[in-house]
């Protein structure tokens, strides 16, 4: 009943693990972004970056602070301590930032401030194809319309739309006609801005009701921002709009664009909400597109191009694969070795419970299935026999010493001898993984899922070595004098150890020519041990020496079967120069 309810709790434990493909890092670093248009990087930068990098230098617990200042566009990185809370530091650095306000100059935009989030790449990325709509509306189309449909979505958090057209009022300020009349740019801007906002005008009682009065004075098209009153002359007359500007309903200047198979296009990156399973994001996103796609075929339809869970699930997938290949030749191995089907279904029996025990105590803490995590779980299945087989060779000899006491006696008093040596062994492999819990910085944050795997794997198969392997040994008979019984299993492990007589002794022959081999070698080693000591110390220094140039990274370099390409052009380059190449090499290519 007990391993019944650890299967249960495991199936349960390992449906509601998160998925992803590395675990949860919260990288401590704050990024500080204050736009401000239309303005040189060197200008950027003293007016604007460096009161920021001074206001933030205060807050606690910095540990770096770097800056870009570009057209624009004033990046300020905040590095934190490790350990360090990033909410509290995120009210912090906002307190700083609102005061440095004051020191940026009157146009510049509001800060905001962002977390660096290593998952914050789009999940999904699709390209969309006007079906029914002008491509120079399509982006505009997609923002109002089919924006609020996907990020809807079951674990999405935001969306991203590239490339295409994006409308914009333009107002072309005819300047003879701005200063026959007296007027500057901001005079007009003032008045644009003053004139395009609904405000409240109070309220208003109609006998036992009362009305909210709100003025409407939002533009609505183009004739109500040609006749917006910019001016009153000295006659007293108004000066609309229309009679010192040209206003045409158009599009922003491009500064970028996408191509997709050659032609220009609208991508659309979709996020997921942090914490969130990305496999079942991913698979909520395609199940919603079937209907978005129906319901929008009219005017646009959606393509998949790139979809990250693919990768996560073949990178997971062929994880879990090798370490059920291993699983089943450690079968094979125990079975030539221990000579006895019984003997290798006994062991090979605490493998899956330990596993599944493994998942419980996973979901207790929380750690999703990730590369770190199941390559811990497939690192411990190797240790997961060895407290078996210890536990089921002590049983073998309680049971040829005392045959007359029964195989649940002899479970008991062979597992009761070795609980305390299987129990040291599996505490010295754990000890090896628990201090790679207490690193800090990012080394503990990637691997601490891998020691807590591989210690509640090995903690696992304690326990199901002095608790299962015992109760499957008195059941099964697994004994080396087990081939004498009777019944339908008996039978059959009797008949599979008969056609594996052969094998068996193959093995045998096998591991003695090794065993001479061996004794061969420390022979010879032990009558000369000047020149084998002094080899020995000679290959450490030599590895010692060739592990100096060796290249050392975070993570390995993995192929996800894309080619990446970056061009740079020389600056100033205008766009249509740029598009221009790239339609070249997309034709090379």
């Amino acid at each position: 009943m007990i391993f019944a309810a650890i299967a249960l709790m495991g199936s349960i434990s390992l449906a509601r693990l998160k998925l992803s493909l590395f675990p949860d890092l919260e990288f401590p670093r704050l990024t500080v972004l204050t736009p401000y248009s239309n303005v040189a990087p060197e200008e950027m930068e003293n007016l604007v970056t460096r009161p920021i990098e001074d206001a933030v230098s205060s807050v606690n617990g910095v540990r770096k602070i770097s800056s870009r200042s570009q057209e624009g566009l004033s990046i300020v990185e905040v590095d934190l301590e490790w350990g360090s809370s990033l909410d509290l530091a995120v009210i912090n650095l906002r307190q700083k930032v609102d005061l440095a306000a004051s020191l940026l100059p009157q146009d510049a935009g509001k800060s905001i401030i962002v977390k660096f989030d290593p998952a914050a790449a789009p999940v999904i990325t699709l390209v969309a194809r006007p079906t029914g709509v002008p491509f120079e509306k399509l982006r505009d189309h997609l923002d109002k319309a089919v924006r609020p449909f996907l990020e809807r979505i079951s674990g999405v958090a935001s969306i991203s739309i590239l490339g295409g057209y994006q409308r914009e009022i333009q107002v072309a300020v005819d300047s003879r006609r701005m200063f026959g009349h007296g007027l500057s740019l901001d005079q007009i801007i003032q008045s644009l801005g003053s004139s395009n906002f609904n405000f409240p005008a109070g309220n208003v009682k109609k006998g036992a009701r009362e009305f909210t009065v709100r003025v409407m004075g939002d533009f609505q098209n183009l004739r109500e921002i040609e006749d917006t009153v910019v001016s009153v002359s000295e006659g007293g007359t108004p000066v609309a709009l229309k009679e010192i500007a040209t206003v045409t309903d158009g599009f922003r200047e491009r500064r970028g664009s996408t191509y997709y198979n050659g032609d220009p296009t609208v991508i659309v990156g979709i996020k997921k909400e942090p914490g969130k399973n990305t496999i079942e994001t991913a698979d909520n996103i395609r199940a919603a597109l079937v209907d978005i796609n129906k319901r929008f075929e009219r005017s646009v339809s959606f393509d998949l191009i790139q979809d990250r869970s693919e990768y996560i699930r073949n990178a997971i997938s062929s994880v879990r694969n090798s370490a059920l290949l291993g699983g089943l030749i450690a079968f094979f191995v125990l079975f030539l070795f221990l000579k006895d089907v019984r003997a290798a279904v006994t062991v090979a029996a605490s493998v899956p419970f330990a596993i599944i025990a493994t998942f419980v105590l996973m979901f207790l803490r929380d750690i999703s299935l990730n590369i770190m995590s199941l390559g811990g779980l497939a690192l411990g299945v190797g240790m997961l026999v060895d407290n078996s087989i210890v536990v089921l060779e002590s049983i073998y000899q309680q049971q040829e010493k005392y045959p007359e006491r029964g195989s649940a006696a002899n479970a008991i008093n062979g597992t009761r001898a070795v609980i305390a040596s299987v129990s040291a062994s599996t505490m010295t492999s754990v000890i090896v993984f628990v201090p790679i819990i207490f690193v800090s910085g990012v080394a503990g944050a990637v691997f601490r899922d891998l020691a807590f795997t591989v210690s509640f794997s090995l903690f696992s198969s304690l326990f199901c070595a002095v608790s299962l392997i015992p109760m499957l040994a008195a059941a099964l008979g697994a004994s080396k004098s087990a081939g004498t019984r009777s019944g339908l299993f008996n039978r059959m492990a009797n008949g599979i150890n008969r056609n594996a007589a052969p094998f068996f002794e193959a093995t045998e022959e096998f591991v003695e020519n090794l065993r001479r081999r061996y004794v061969s070698a420390l022979g010879f080693a032990l009558r000369r041990p000047a020149p084998i000591l002094g080899g020995g110390f000679a290959r450490s220094a030599v590895g010692l020496l060739l592990l100096w140039p060796l290249e050392k990274q975070l993570f390995p370099e993995v192929d996800q079967g894309e080619v990446t390409a970056v061009m740079e052009q020389p600056g100033g380059t205008a766009m249509r120069d740029a598009e221009a190449l790239m339609d070249r090499i997309h034709d090379f290519i």
